[in-house]
């Protein structure tokens, strides 16, 4: 029975010490929560502050200095709060997640800033994908150390939204343009050479003909030569098939198209009233002869007119894409 007593008393004590060292030891757990909590929360109004200085800017252009000029030093304090934490023995909640949102919202800003400073960058493409993806990773970290609020999700929702409506769209813009003048580029560089080709083939043959009137060349070597000349325009004609003119060297091709084709006319009619003349009677008037090139004289007039309409468009096209 004594034994049986001993051994109630003891469970008694065993308990009441337990109740005590528990109740004793709750404060401290919760004390220390407190503690860790508070600093966070400090931690937090830091970072919160900072951020606001760019997630709370409405004109995300490229033309925004502020934008500009404010990014360096938010990054700055944002290393600053990071480098505390990095060297501080204090123990926070959550404090690997922190660091790693801090880094990620580092490299968010530093990706704008890269953009920023070089928006028609080659690889602009993958920068804008590497901010959403800091953005992002930015938000997760931060999301965990609930029910502490670092308002980058909230905000950065809002900041990316202008960026799309501000700096995105003027990237895509300049992307396109920067991808049609090197279309205009290379076409330019092809197109050149056949117009270069086309002109060497380019002859007054009414002149040469009056030289075979005063037997200083011969009706034959004129005929051959109208004849080398028009299946070089000929070919030059067929390679034009294989050309594609972007939408701003349309014009100036459909005008050199329109060109080939009226020397090509040229070329025939005036070898027509050539074999003509050939083997005309020796007694044919100099006015009949003269008649048997009036097709082919207005045919040279009318390539005249389309080799200037040419070479303004193609001026001014070389001009407007910077040639």
């Amino acid at each position: 029975m004594k034994k049986l007593c001993l051994n109630l008393f003891l469970s008694f004590v065993i308990c009441l010490c337990s109740v005590s060292v528990h109740t004793m030891l709750i404060p401290d757990k919760h004390y220390d929560s407190l503690n860790k909590n508070s600093s966070l929360i400090e931690v937090a109004k830091n970072i919160n502050s900072t951020n606001k200085k760019i997630l709370t800017l409405t004109d995300i252009s490229l033309s925004n200095e502020t934008l500009k000029s404010t990014l360096p030093n938010t990054v700055e304090e944002l290393q600053s709060i990071k480098d505390s934490l990095d060297s501080s023995d204090e123990i926070i909640s959550n404090k690997t997640n922190l660091l790693d949102g801090i880094s990620n919202n580092i490299l968010f800003y530093n990706q704008l800033l890269a953009i920023l400073n070089n928006p028609k960058g080659t690889d602009v493409s993958n920068s804008l994908e590497s901010l959403m993806s800091y953005g992002e990773t930015t938000s997760n970290c931060y999301k965990t150390l609930s029910p502490i609020n670092i308002s980058f999700a909230d905000n950065g929702k809002i900041f990316m939204k202008n960026f799309e409506t501000g700096i995105y769209r003027e990237i895509s813009t300049l992307q396109a343009k920067s991808s049609n003048i090197k279309n205009n580029k290379e076409f330019l560089n092809i197109f050149e050479n056949t117009t270069s080709n086309f002109f060497k083939t380019n002859k007054n043959y009414i002149a040469l003909i009056e030289k075979c009137r005063t037997n200083h060349l011969e009706f034959k070597e004129v005929l051959n030569d109208l004849d080398k000349t028009s299946k070089v325009v000929d070919s030059l004609g067929m390679e034009l098939y294989s050309i594609t003119a972007p939408s701003d060297g349309s014009d100036v091709f459909s005008s050199f198209s329109k060109l080939v084709d009226s020397y090509s006319l040229y070329l025939k009619s005036t070898r027509q009233a050539l074999y003509s003349e050939m083997f005309a009677p020796k007694s044919l008037a100099s006015n009949d002869i003269d008649e048997l090139y009036s097709t082919a004289k207005d045919e040279y007039e009318k390539l005249e007119s389309s080799i200037k309409t040419f070479s303004e468009l193609f001026n001014n096209y070389k001009d407007t894409i910077g040639n």
